[in-house]
């Protein structure tokens, strides 16, 4: 009885160390896919690169010599994150092209069902009827201003609106 309870303990740590060790193969891949995502795409224009987040699955807390301490049973991927820093700037040949410093989107209005979405891509064009677009042609939203007094700033009128050019 002694030697088939020992055998059933030997088989339930075997289990956990590959239950363990696939876990950790599995959120390890699922890291290299961010990567190669993010080596892939570094010329996209408006790219941000992502970051795999890792979590414990399981931990275990045990006490040694006075001391606590916890070992970790395994990962998995907890978040992958879009990380919004400021990009580099780069020269371009067309006048409508723009670049936002800092944080922020462009808001552009869906050119069918009229949902405003966001985009750090910059590549605008005009289109036949004078109205800013992206390539998808989804026209790009902006503020009408104030014409200011000499010492004063530009004051915001309204809300957003789409940008047209006559």
């Amino acid at each position: 009885l002694s030697r088939a309870a020992s055998l059933k303990e030997e088989e339930q740590v075997s289990f956990s160390t590959m239950w363990t060790a696939s876990n950790g193969m599995l959120a390890l891949g699922t890291g290299m896919q961010t990567i190669s995502n993010n080596l892939a795409n570094v010329q996209t224009v408006g790219f941000k690169a992502m970051r795999t987040n890792y979590e414990d699955l399981i931990s275990q807390c045990y006490f040694s010599g006075g001391n606590h301490n916890q070992v970790g049973k395994g990962s998995k991927v907890g978040t992958i994150q879009s990380m919004f820093t400021q990009g580099a700037f780069r020269a371009s040949e067309q006048d409508t092209d723009m670049s936002i410093a800092g944080e922020g989107f462009f808001s552009v209005r869906h050119r069918q069902t009229g949902e405003i979405l966001y985009s750090r891509n910059g590549s605008f064009d005009f289109n036949k009827e004078g109205y800013l677009v992206d390539q998808s042609q989804n026209v790009l939203q902006g503020w009408q201003m104030s014409i200011p007094k000499a010492g004063q700033s530009a004051v915001r009128i309204g809300s957003p609106q789409d940008i047209q050019i006559t």
